[in-house]
C-alpha cells in the first residue's frame, strides 16, 4: 500500500502541474510570489464558439491561462502539500512537496510521514530516490498535462474532439508516442478546469483526473493553486486535496538542480 501511495504522490506532481515552457529563463525576476487574482483576469477576452473546432479550443485555453506569456514562461517552482486519502481509510495522509521546472527538466521532491522521496529529469534521463528503494518511474512531465496545450500544433502531435462535459467543453491532445490527456475548459473563460489522463507504469495501467479548484495570477500567468484528484490504479483508487502555498515564475534556476540524485 505504501508502494501505491508513492507512486499516487509522483503522479500527483507529474501530471498535475506540469507548466513550463520549453525556453531557458535569460532575465531574473522577483522570488516572491504575486498575490492571488481573480481568474477572470486574464480570461475574459476569450471567445468560445458553440461551433469552435479542437484547435480553437486549445488557442482559447492558452490565452486564457496567460497568452504568450503562458507560451514563454521559462521556469516555474511551486511548494506545497496534499492530503491524500488511501482506499479503504477514512483518514487523510499530508505530504510536503517541491517542483521545479524548467523547459523540459524537472525535480521535484516528496517529504511524508513514512519517508522521503525526490525525481530530477535532466531533459534526457531520469532517475528517482526513495527511502524505500526504487521510486516509481512516471512519464516526463513534457508527455502529459496542462504543458501539452503548447505543444499541440509541432509535428506529431494531434488534437481530436472530444463529447462536452458538464456544459465544459472537450478536446484531446495526443503526443507522438501515445500518451494523451483529455481536456474540458469553462465555455466562458477558456480555463481547463479539469483533465484526464492514462498511461501504464511499471505493467499497471494508471488513471488520474485532475478537477481546478482555484487558480493564481503569477507573472501574467493563471497557474493551478487548489485542486482535487483522483488517481486509480489497479483496483485501488486515491483522493487528494492539493494546494500550492507558494508559486514562482521565471525565476532563474540553476543549472547544478537537474543533476540526479547522488
Amino acid at each position: 500500500m505504501k508502494n501505491c501511495i508513492l507512486l499516487f504522490c509522483f503522479t500527483l506532481l507529474g501530471v498535475s502541474s506540469a507548466f513550463a515552457q520549453t525556453a531557458d529563463s535569460k532575465d531574473k525576476k522577483s522570488n516572491q510570489p504575486q498575490k492571488v487574482a481573480a481568474q477572470t483576469t486574464i480570461a475574459k477576452t476569450v471567445l468560445i464558439k458553440p461551433d469552435s473546432t479542437p484547435l480553437e479550443l486549445v488557442k482559447a485555453a492558452l490565452q486564457a491561462h496567460g497568452g504568450d506569456k503562458f507560451k514563454t514562461m521559462k521556469s516555474l517552482t511551486e511548494i506545497g502539500s496534499a492530503d491524500v486519502s488511501a482506499p479503504g481509510s477514512t483518514q487523510s495522509l499530508s505530504v510536503g512537496f517541491k517542483l521545479i521546472t524548467a523547459g523540459e527538466k524537472f525535480r521535484f521532491e516528496i517529504n511524508a510521514p513514512f519517508g522521503n522521496l525526490q525525481q530530477v529529469y535532466d531533459g534526457q534521463n531520469l532517475s528517482s530516490t526513495s527511502s524505500f528503494g526504487n521510486a516509481a518511474d512516471i512519464p516526463p512531465l513534457s508527455k502529459l498535462g496542462i504543458n501539452l496545450l503548447n505543444k499541440a500544433e509541432e509535428k506529431g502531435y494531434t488534437v481530436s474532439a472530444l463529447p462536452d462535459k458538464k456544459k465544459r467543453r472537450g478536446f484531446r491532445i495526443a503526443t507522438p508516442d501515445g500518451y494523451a490527456t483529455d481536456f474540458y475548459l469553462d465555455a466562458t473563460t477558456g480555463l481547463v478546469m479539469s483533465y484526464e489522463a492514462k498511461f501504464t507504469v511499471r505493467d499497471r495501467e494508471v488513471s488520474t483526473a485532475v478537477e481546478h479548484d482555484k487558480f493564481r495570477e503569477v507573472e501574467g500567468v493563471l497557474i493551478p493553486e487548489k485542486f482535487s484528484q483522483r488517481f486509480d490504479i489497479g483496483s485501488n483508487t486515491f483522493y487528494a486535496s492539493f494546494k500550492a502555498k507558494e508559486i514562482l515564475v521565471n525565476t532563474i534556476i540553476a543549472d547544478d538542480v537537474f543533476l540526479a540524485p547522488q
